[in-house]
């Protein structure tokens, strides 16, 4: 009866219309809120974690195998271990995660080092160095890897050797 053309009265009509507005409501409605917008909290919040990617690799290799590993720590709190031969990807032998207030805190040690204004390129047969990316800036330190007690900046060798200490103590818990 609720669809019957024929409307008896105009309660029908009313309750009919009432009905359709209804339900026209409840399935148009929800389109016109766009699921792209954000509000100015979560815009906020992107654009910090935006500002704060960074990424450090700590590596070490070469040689007549030409293999590489090293140690990657991401602004997540991840610290991954990994290996690579030459022309072939990174494989990853473990990753941790949960670690952000320590990677931050070495984050912090390099770049109040006064490493950031330093060029350091020394590669050998044995190479071993550091990459630092942040969202503008790339920044990248080689030394022989035999020269390491030696003959690179003190800030270099001494947050290095801080660093891989970190990241060596994390095999035991994976």
């Amino acid at each position: 009866m609720l669809f019957n053309k024929n409307f008896s009265n105009e309660n029908q009509k009313d309750r009919f219309r009432f009905i359709l507005i209804l339900l026209l409501s409840v399935l148009l409605i929800p389109g016109c809120n766009s699921k792209n917008k954000k509000s100015a909290s979560e815009l906020n919040i992107n654009s910090a974690m935006e500002q704060e990617a960074y990424q450090i690799t700590l590596w070490q290799g070469g040689g007549f195998t030409g293999l590489t590993t090293g140690f990657t720590l991401s602004s997540g709190g991840e610290v991954a271990h990994w290996q690579r031969f030459p022309g072939q990807s990174n494989t990853a032998l473990w990753i941790v995660s949960g670690y952000l207030p320590e990677i931050q805190k070495l984050r912090r040690q390099l770049e109040e080092s006064g490493v950031l204004e330093m060029t350091y390129t020394e590669p050998g047969n044995m190479t071993a160095g550091i990459n630092y990316e942040t969202k503008d800036k790339k920044y990248l330190w080689t030394w022989n890897q035999t020269g390491i007690e030696n003959d690179i900046p003190e800030p270099l060798r001494r947050w290095y050797q801080n660093a891989m200490d970190f990241c060596q103590s994390l095999q035991h818990k994976n």
